[in-house]
């Protein structure tokens, strides 16, 4: 385990911790300096099992932390210092519960008896992420015997026990500590602190009991839509998809953040739930929708659903009651693909949905036509054109991060060839989108490329100097001169006089803060007349190896007239193809 087998903090529990954390598959840790961790740094040091990375930020840490659990699809460790380093952590935990990713919290602390006494870097630190972590832990400031020893190892391997469980999640472990913090002392090897590890069958529900008989009858003849909301990347999830998809009787939705594309399935969810809304052309829904996947972004989509009252379904690993239509009358417990296995065997298809789903399949296709045609008259300071150019430029097999707000609505208006696709759409917020992409690309050689809005650039432009950027790591910044998403969504447009307030306009020029911040960097001003996007797309998503950021001045509230008029036309589209 250890570098230096011998000696190591003077803390026996917090050597015991790190050992605890390497035996149960904690491979990477972020640190962010300070002196109360000190035992926590020094143990980390010598243990030859974990990877320890230095993020001076803690709210840049924590979504880097974040990016590399998304990655490596294990958990991930992070340590800051007392008093309010640790709330820098909340939104990325935040963020980490709602999308089920295993975080381990190790905030170091002041003893019980020095909080509130006026202490330096001292606050309450005992449930400061409630509601938002699966569960809290605090350990003793002292070890005394074994049995304290004992319980605080044992109080570790519950933690990080219950991250990995089902659902995943962040923990939190507050780790009060006495002075001295920089002693070290003899660490015996031949006494070690147990590790308790938690066990589960690796074999699936039995299918047979997912549904029974009377509700499979029931689904005879009915029109099923199922909905995907974001989802890791999976060929056997994507595989039977397809498969489902292929079916007369079956509707397939799938939003960009699914992983799922298929040839048979919805990719344009957006625009073809506004030609139903705006046409009342409601013969084309389900009768029963089933979701499954985490964060469902199209409003659209949920506020038609809701206004029908269609029956709802919830297919989730673990007891999840995401009422997303108001009308939700099962929740089955199962992973999808077994789910869907289970129902493309046992239902037998019909053609129940043949026409209406033929109309949905030729109104995409008609709203594919009508984007094109609406991008071929605007120049390439049109947010749309540079999605449009970025579409065909992306090769497949490119990890995309879509940040939150304006790119991730946008991603859904196109078809994706064979890319990875992320987002931080647990919670949604406009912080770490960077840091998180970031944490990402460097556990992987693959082309890794962050898209945001100039606003989340700004806010999460830390994440750019914290460490050596991964020479794999693609920036594309939307620069249209503050939050745009304010001129697209209704209700910000009724109150001209304050428009500013929502949409935070800016004078920074982000490409020359890209420069200072160490990434070689483009701005592209093109437009009809003067056309280089193309070309600064070829340069920014290249093989080469290294770090590039291309920032895209567009003009804002030219590009939510555009978006805006391609929606109104989408009510006058004909429902077949000629």
């Amino acid at each position: 385990m250890a570098k230096n087998p011998t000696h190591n903090t003077s803390k026996t529990h917090i050597a015991d911790l790190v050992y605890v954390l390497e035996k149960l598959g904690v491979q990477r840790v972020m640190l962010s300096p300070g002196s109360r961790s000190a035992p926590l740094v020094i143990a980390l040091e010598r243990s030859e099992g974990i990877e320890c990375v230095t993020i001076t930020d803690e709210r840049c840490a924590a979504f880097f932390a974040l990016g590399v659990a998304v990655a490596r699809g294990e958990a991930v460790g992070m340590v800051c210092t007392s008093g309010s380093a640790p709330l820098n952590y909340s939104p990325a935990l935040a963020e980490a519960f709602y999308q089920h990713v295993p975080i381990i919290a190790l905030t170091a602390d002041r003893p019980n008896e020095w909080i509130d006494q006026g202490e330096n870097q001292s606050i309450n630190q005992i449930g400061i992420y409630s509601n938002f972590i699966k569960a809290s832990f605090q350990l003793p400031a002292e070890v005394h015997t074994q049995a304290d020893r004992w319980y605080a190892s044992r109080m570790v391997s519950q933690a990080i026990n219950t991250s990995l469980r089902a659902p995943k999640g962040p923990v939190h472990i507050n780790i009060p500590l006495r002075e001295p913090l920089y002693d070290l002392a003899p660490y015996d090897q031949a006494n070690l602190p147990k590790v308790i590890e938690e066990i589960y069958p690796t074999s699936s529900i039995d299918s047979t009991i997912m549904v029974n008989d009377e509700e499979i009858s029931s689904l005879k003849d009915k029109r099923i839509a199922i909905v995907l909301g974001s989802h890791a990347p999976s060929n056997t999830l994507k595989s039977v998809i397809e498969q489902i998809a292929s079916r007369q009787d079956i509707l397939v939705m799938h939003e960009t953040l699914a992983n799922v594309s298929c040839t048979s399935g919805i990719s344009l969810v957006d625009p073809l739930v506004e030609y139903i809304h705006e046409n009342k052309a409601y013969h084309l829904l389900p009768d029963l929708v089933i979701t499954m996947g985490n964060a469902v972004v199209s409003k659209k989509l949920k506020f038609l659903f809701r206004q029908q009252n269609i029956e709802h379904w919830h297919i989730t690993p673990s007891p999840m009651y995401w009422d997303r239509f108001q009308s939700l009358t099962k929740v089955i417990v199962a992973k999808p693909t077994d789910f869907l296995h289970f129902l493309d065997k046992n239902l037998p298809e019909s053609s129940s949905y043949t026409i209406e789903k033929s109309i949905c399949q030729s109104i995409e296709r008609r709203c594919t036509a009508l984007r094109d045609l609406t991008i071929d008259l605007v120049d390439e300071s049109i947010d749309y054109r540079v999605y449009q150019v970025l579409s065909n430029h992306i090769q497949p097999k490119t990890n995309i991060f879509w940040g939150n707000s304006t790119p991730v609505r946008y991603a859904g208006l196109f078809i994706w060839n064979d890319q990875q696709h992320f987002g931080n759409r647990g919670v949604s917020g406009i912080d770490g989108q960077v840091s998180t992409a970031v944490g990402f690309a460097s556990q992987t050689d693959a082309l890794c490329l962050c898209i945001t809005g100039d606003l989340a650039m700004l806010y999460d432009s830390n994440a750019l100097w914290q460490i050596d950027m991964p020479t794999n790591f693609r920036l594309l910044v939307i620069d249209n001169g503050g939050g745009n998403i304010f001129n697209i969504i209704p209700g910000p447009d009724k109150h001209p006089s304050v428009n500013h307030r929502f949409t935070s306009p800016h004078n920074v020029e982000i490409h020359q803060l890209l420069e200072a911040l160490g990434l070689k960097s483009r701005v592209s001003q093109a437009n009809r007349d003067t056309s280089s996007l193309d070309t600064d797309m070829e340069w920014l998503l290249d093989s080469s190896k290294e770090a590039k950021g291309l920032v895209v001045r567009t003009d804002g509230l030219q590009s939510a007239a555009i978006l805006k008029k391609y929606f109104a036309e989408i009510k006058n589209l004909q429902e077949k193809d000629n």
